[in-house]
Parts: C-alpha cells; structure tokens; sequence
C-alpha cells in the first residue's frame, strides 16, 4: 500500500478520537479504498472508473442539504469554540467561506464518489495556498491520474448527490441520537397526555413513558460511558517512540513513528494523527526560537507548536531530536528564523489552565444540545404523573416511580456540571 497517496481524518476530540485513528482515503495500485472506524475498508473506484476532481467552499458545504440537520456534525458546521487569543474576526471567516478549500469532490461517471470536508483532515493553523498538499488530497488526486478541473453548478440535485457521499465517520453516533431524542419526546408527550386524562393505576400510558425514559437515559448514559472510558485509556505507542512534553499536563505526548506522528493532548481531550516519513508526511522537524514546525519532504507545513511549550530547555530538544531519529525523522536547528512565521501553532497546554470546553456536545457524548435536559424532563414527567393528586399507586406503580428517579438522578449531575463548568468559564453566561 503506497500510504503517501492518503487523505486521513487527521483530528479528534472525545468520541470522534476513533475517526482520526481509522478513517484513510487511500490511493493504492489504481484504487481508492476508504477505511473506516469499524467496517472493513470499502472500494470506491479505480483509475478507470473515477473521471474527475473538484473542490467546494465552506459555504458550499453550509448548504448541503444533510448537514444541518445532523447533530452529529455540529463541530464541522461552526468553528470550535475557542478563547479570544485564537478567535477569527468576522472578515476572515468571510474569507474562507468563500474559499475553495472547503472538500474535495471526486466523481465516477454516475456522479460524485465521495465528499472529504478538509476541516477534520488538517491540524489547526495550515496556510490555505498548502491545503492540498498538506492535506495529501494533492499526491491522492494525482495518483489516481486525475487533475483539479472547476465543479459543476450547484444545483440542487448535484448539491444532493455530493452530500450523500459526503465522509462522517459518526453515522452511528448520530442514529443514537435520533434514537434517545425520539423516545425522550415519545415519553414526555405520553406522560402528559395521561397527566391531561387524570388517568390512575393501572394505566398502561405510564408504563410505556417509564420504559421510553429508561431507555434513553440508558442509551445517553451509554454514550457519556464510552467517552470516558476512550478518553481517560492512554493511547498505546504501537512501536512509535514516545516524547513526553514537559511541563504540561500529564500525558500530553508526541509519538513518532515510521508511518504516524501523533500528538496526544489528553486536555482537550484529543488526538491529532499526521503522515509519518514512510507515508509521505513528517520528514523534518525545523527548532526555531520562536517555533517548532513538521514538514514533509517538499517542504509543507503540517504542523506547527511554540518552542516554549515543546522544547524549553536544550535537554529536552536532544530528547525529542532521539525520538525522531528512531523514526526516520530529520531534526534541524539554527537556521530557522527566529520571528513567529506561522501565527498561533497547535497548543500543548490548556488556555488559561481550562480543560474540555473545546469539545462540542457529539465529541463529548452528550449526543447534541439539551438530549440531557430531555432526558430529565421525561423522568420528571414521570415522576409528576405517577405521584400527582389524583394518582393512586400500586406496588408496581412504585417500581416505574423507583425507575424514573434513577433516571433523574443519574442525569441531573451532568445537566448541573456542564451549567458550573460555564458559569465559571463565561462569566454572565
């Protein structure tokens, strides 16, 4: 497999980590596979059988018809949230709307193939004029004997077909949602109408609210389950050698091997996987005063950090230059300039100490906007129909009332943590 002709989903935080340590568009002997999180890798086409390469802006992608109904794809909709020393102004955000870095569309003759949004598969900071290349869409593009030509209109039907090949990881992610979302309402609408009826035990409304609630509480507190266990297990190196950033939090690392170099920032929670030298990536590390950047053989840019927060001492320059050796790596030194070339580069450490807040609610595993609050509100309506003033509960009224007070409590701590975490980071929020 010639893994230098590969697009990869290079950034995760939270539950979408397994998107950056699976997802490959990868170029290899005249066709194009895509690996995915879980399913075996899928052919897409051969050089015989794709015709053409285009790309989309921002905007366009906006304006795909699945996107923004998806809470799943909420982090590629808006920009991360981020605090004033990384924020965009209004009119470069305008700018890169409009341009054409946005996805790459490859089509076959019955139409697009598959859609790769560049946001989730370049670290943060790349220079627009190095997308392409930094991306590896480039060496992909031209492995497959395909050359850049300008998209067809955007019209409603090409704007269809390009968003159902569009590339999301979190598919499954997103089917839970929908799922705990409809049986949260489901229950809450039957808790009232039985509450509207003044219906009393034994009623069935009840016992069917009171099971739609458990089974979304179950399915949300499932999903927050598998955030914590992914984001709280130490990446294991796999044979890379690993550098321990110092002076950081525990665990912030880069790993450096022949095929990945990957930047481990446990904080965010997050995982950032770039080309390694066998896969046409990181060829050279270039020690600044002011930074430190990763390119590859041509010279890209595919990384950038500051010097201070990665190698502030001598001693820990010789450490990382010994990691990179054992990975076929290059590290130069003095004659880089010293000023700052590549504005703010990928932080080591938490802004102003804060950790988590950067992640939106599907990387977190709160499934999307208020599915918490919903959960709690079904448990709650529970609860008031089954011990209102008309109810007359039996035995088994008390094990649905027993039922949805563990709902309600085994919500409630997150519902009142995620409003602490934001009182204190915004305040007058």
């Amino acid at each position: 497999m010639t893994e230098a002709r590969q697009v990869r989903w290079t950034t995760g935080q939270g539950l979408s980590i397994p998107a950056a340590r699976h997802v490959r568009l990868v170029a290899d002997r005249g066709e194009l596979w895509l690996h995915g999180v879980r399913a075996e890798p899928r052919l897409l086409g051969t050089v015989a059988s794709l015709t053409s390469a285009h790309l989309r802006t921002d905007g366009d992608l906006r304006s795909f018809r699945r996107w923004p109904a998806d809470p799943a794809d909420e982090s590629l909709l808006a920009p991360r949230p981020v605090f004033e020393s990384a924020r965009v102004t209004e009119a470069g955000r305008d700018r890169n709307e409009a341009a054409p870095t946005g996805a790459l569309v490859l089509c076959g003759p019955d139409g697009p193939v598959i859609t790769v949004p560049f946001r989730d598969v370049l670290p943060t900071g790349i220079p627009e004029s190095d997308v392409l290349r930094a991306s590896g869409a480039e060496a992909l593009i031209r492995a497959l004997g395909l050359t850049l030509q300008d998209g067809p209109p955007l019209d409603r039907t090409q704007r269809t077909a390009e968003s159902r090949v569009l590339l999301r990881p979190h598919r499954r992610l997103l089917g839970l949602a929908q799922l705990v979302v409809t049986m949260g309402v489901a229950s809450s609408v039957i808790s009232g109408f039985a509450m509207k009826e003044e219906l009393s035990w034994p009623a069935w409304p009840y016992t069917v609210a009171c099971l739609l609630a458990v089974a979304a509480t179950v399915g949300f507190l499932g999903s927050r389950l598998a955030f914590r266990r992914l984001t709280r297990t130490p990446l294991q190196a796999g044979g890379r050698s690993v550098y321990d950033v110092p002076g950081g939090v525990a665990g912030t690392q880069l790993q450096f091997g022949p095929d990945d170099v990957v930047v481990v920032r446990p904080y965010e929670p997050g995982e950032i996987w770039l080309r390694g030298p066998a896969a046409g990536g990181v060829t050279l590390i270039e020690l600044g005063k002011a930074q430190v950047h990763l390119k590859d053989a041509d010279g890209t840019l595919l990384a950038a950090f500051d010097t201070a927060e990665l190698v502030p001492a001598p001693a820990d320059a010789d450490r990382l230059r010994a990691c990179c050796e054992k990975a076929g790596i290059k590290v130069t030194s003095g004659g880089f300039e010293a000023a700052r070339t590549h504005g703010v580069g990928t932080r080591l450490r938490p802004v102003r100490g804060e950790t988590v807040w950067g992640l939106t609610d599907r990387e977190a595993g709160l499934l999307g906007p208020g599915v918490d609050l919903l959960c709690a509100l079904a448990a709650l309506l529970g609860l008031i129909a089954l011990l209102g003033p008309r109810a007359s509960v039996d035995g088994f009224g008390w094990l649905l009332v027993d039922a949805h007070l563990v709902c309600l409590l085994a919500v409630l701590p997150g519902v009142f943590g995620r409003w602490w975490r934001r009182k204190r980071l915004l305040p007058g929020w």
